[in-house]
């Protein structure tokens, strides 16, 4: 079996590698698009980062649109799938649990929520944006990733929630507490709230607040040499980081900050590097595919980085359904009307659809049957999940 296994991926390899290729976006030339006001430049260095000139902020996110469907087109349209529940359209039952955990988390309906609150300049921006992504999956010359054709598929205009959906799944993927509580439940159970407490995050009491000045940590091998080695300050490695040096300090005059979100690495990144230039902005930095701007990077004045602090901004709450009527719940000895949605999901390969009810209190959306924890009826209230 290993031997055909081998054979039979050399030779899907050899036919899909020249498939793909062929599907590279272009990078040299004139693309003549509907949609920018003026010519915009776009140089991508030896890297294949893009640096994008465009004369109005509407043409500059229009152009970073464009660019990320040319480059990451596939991922942007699983992480939408992802926020919306869609995936199981494309790859069937195997995907069903997923689709119905984001929906009953409600990525999509917060997304359509956020998009009618947001502000006339965020909107203008991700309009563009969007305007940007279609018209590359609407150009006649345009050669869809392989994956696409692999699976028969055509994407669907890209709609501005499709944007802010996938935020919002960001967000929440960031957010660790409410199954952290779950995680304490079970551990404290098993080994007592004592010892369980002992794996909790937390930064050790004897270490400083700021480092003291030239401090430094080495070992000494056996053959004289100074090696670095980690020092006390920290038990565990978790978490973001990000650390800042005052000019004052700094051998160039300048201010320094260094960030890193500590991010499971992937193929393709999480990720895209792009140089925006357009109007006011000039700005360098990463941002995740299917969002325009930077999250972390700089313009010509100021840096700014993002971190994880695993701060506790989720809570669990075990509600208590009316056995007669599981629409209501109990709430400080009065029964409450719940919000009920129910989510329509097409399954590949199934001649009906999947209907998920999900039951919402004042707390928040009824997660258990979809976290794996159906001892409950839970909700989970989360800032990430809020309006």
């Amino acid at each position: 079996m290993s031997f055909f296994n081998t054979l039979l991926g050399k030779a899907a390899t050899s036919i899909l590698t020249p498939m793909s290729r062929q599907r590279l976006p272009q990078i040299d030339g004139v693309i003549t698009l509907p949609g920018p006001a003026a010519p915009i430049e776009i140089i991508r260095d030896r890297w294949g980062i893009p640096h994008i000139y465009a004369q109005t902020p509407g043409d500059l996110f229009f152009a970073q649109g464009f660019v990320h469907a040319q480059d990451r087109l596939w991922q942007m349209e699983l992480n939408r799938r992802t926020a919306a529940g869609r995936l199981g359209e494309l790859f069937g039952d195997i995907a069903l649990d997923m689709d119905r955990a984001a929906r009953t988390f409600g990525f999509y309906r917060l997304g359509k929520t956020d998009w009618g609150n947001a502000s006339a300049e965020l909107r203008d921006i991700i309009l563009a944006y969007a305007a940007g992504v279609n018209a590359f999956i609407e150009h006649p010359d345009t050669r869809l990733p392989i994956e696409f054709t692999l699976l028969k598929h055509k994407p669907e205009v890209w709609q501005p929630e499709d944007s802010v959906a996938f935020a919002r799944v960001m967000a929440w993927k960031l957010s660790h507490a409410w199954y952290g509580e779950i995680i304490r439940a079970q551990i404290a159970s098993a080994v007592g709230e004592e010892r369980a407490a002992e794996l909790e995050i937390h930064y050790p009491h004897q270490s400083p607040l700021t480092l003291p000045a030239g401090i430094e940590f080495n070992r000494l091998d056996p053959d004289g040499a100074l090696r670095k080695a980690s020092g006390p300050f920290l038990e565990r490695s978790l978490g973001s980081n990000a650390w800042a040096v005052s000019g004052s300090k700094s051998d160039t005059g300048s201010a320094y900050l260094c960030n890193d979100m500590h991010l499971p690495l992937s193929l393709p990144s999480l990720w895209y590097f792009n140089h925006l230039t357009g109007g006011d902005f000039n700005v360098v930095g990463v941002v995740t595919p299917g969002l325009p701007l930077a999250l972390v990077g700089h313009n010509a004045r100021i840096a700014w980085g993002m971190t994880l602090a695993f701060t506790d901004a989720e809570d669990l709450f075990i509600e208590k359904l009316n056995p007669e009527n599981p629409h209501r719940y109990l709430f400080k000895d009065e029964w409450r009307a719940a919000e009920v949605v129910t989510e329509v999901i097409q399954v590949k390969g199934r001649s009906e659809a999947h209907r998920e009810e999900v039951i919402i209190t004042h707390h928040g959306p009824i997660i258990s049957d979809v976290v794996g924890y159906p001892e409950q009826r839970v909700a989970v209230n989360s800032m990430a999940l809020r309006p």
